[in-house]
C-alpha cells in the first residue's frame, strides 16, 4: 500500500474550502463506503463546487462517492447529497477516511 496521509477533519474542511472554480473537485480516499478500490479499499468521496450555485435551491457543494483505479477516481461517481456546510461535509468524510485495520 502506498503511503497515505490520513487527514484530520480540519484539514479536510480546509481542502474543500480551497475550491474556487465552479465544477472543480477534490477527493478523499475512504476506508468505508459504497465504492471500491484505492489505497484505503473503499473508493473515494468527491466534493464538487456546484456549477449551478448560487441559483435558487442550489447548495454550494455536491458530494459523490466514486470508485478508484490506482490512485485516481473513475469520475465523479454517484451523487449522495449536497450541502452548504463544509464542516458537516468534512465530518462525514472523516468518519470514513481512515486506514482499515488489518485482519
Amino acid at each position: 500500500m502506498a503511503d497515505i496521509v490520513i487527514l484530520t477533519q480540519n484539514e479536510i474542511q480546509q481542502k474543500i474550502e480551497t475550491l474556487k472554480e465552479p465544477g472543480s473537485t477534490v477527493f478523499f480516499y475512504l476506508g468505508a463506503g459504497p465504492s471500491g478500490g484505492g489505497p484505503l479499499g473503499r473508493g473515494a468521496a468527491v466534493v464538487e463546487l456546484n456549477p449551478g450555485y448560487p441559483a435558487k435551491k442550489q447548495k454550494k457543494y455536491n458530494i459523490y462517492t466514486a470508485a478508484v483505479e490506482g490512485t485516481e477516481t473513475t469520475g465523479k461517481g454517484q451523487k449522495l447529497w449536497d450541502s452548504d456546510k463544509t464542516k458537516d461535509i468534512a465530518k462525514w468524510i472523516k468518519e470514513r477516511h481512515y486506514l482499515p485495520s488489518s485482519k
